[in-house]
């Protein structure tokens, strides 16, 4: 997996005028709307999800073909897609963090609480979206792996809009059903967010494995 991981770090060595671009772009719209937490949000999922990319560029010109004729099990492939995904998730979130504590220390000269706790709620997000959307590149290849990622979620989108329209029939308000039930502290959501995104992270990177072992390159 190491020499897996060092090919794609220098495939991000080629793009760093991207990532400049993309950091720009998060510090600009944080600075001149006042919502600096965007950045945080921003930059780490653009970083996590560049794993994507590597699947793509391993695509090109038939090379998967030619990786997979070397001493790289199909295994260790898709498991080092997440670990790279996950080591630019998380350096993306703590760029990104330290920019926004810096612009509101500057600002208030204290560290906000809200701050802190908003952005590690976004955290889990690090891992859930590639755990969501790598399987689908990997199964189908990046092209039709975006139109198959776009389905699922509108299915998931219309299965939601039917569950309402179900519940509302019945004479169900789904709202006060919600509202009724005992709410946690934010500390208790953001620790729950996390365990559920890792095992769900764990079991999206079993089926990526068994999707690569089984495909034909």
């Amino acid at each position: 997996m190491k020499g897996l991981l060092v090919k794609d770090f220098r495939l991000i060595a080629g793009q760093k005028t991207f990532f400049l671009a993309m950091a720009a772009i998060a510090a600009g719209v944080s600075l001149f709307s006042g919502e600096t937490l965007f950045a945080v949000g921003f930059l780490s999922l653009v970083a996590a999800l560049f794993s994507l990319s590597s699947i793509s560029y391993d695509e090109l010109d038939n090379g998967n073909a030619f990786l997979f004729s070397l001493p790289v099990s199909r295994g260790a492939y898709a498991a080092e897609k997440y670990v790279f995904g996950l080591l630019l998730g998380l350096a993306g979130w703590i760029l990104s963090v330290l920019f926004v504590l810096g612009v509101n220390l500057y600002r208030q000269a204290e560290i906000p609480l809200d701050v802190l706790m908003t952005s590690l709620a976004l955290l889990p997000l690090v891992l859930l979206l590639p755990a969501l959307v790598i399987p689908f590149d990997l199964k189908f290849g990046s092209e039709r792996g975006r139109i198959a990622i776009l389905g699922a979620f509108g299915l998931i989108f219309v299965a939601g809009m039917a569950g309402n329209k179900i519940a509302e029939k019945m004479g169900v308000d789904l709202g006060e059903v919600l509202d009724g039930l005992p709410l946690p502290d934010l500390g208790t959501w953001i620790a729950a967010a996390l365990g559920g995104s890792v095992l769900l992270w764990l079991l999206s990177m079993g089926i990526s494995m068994a999707i690569v072992k089984k495909k034909e390159f």
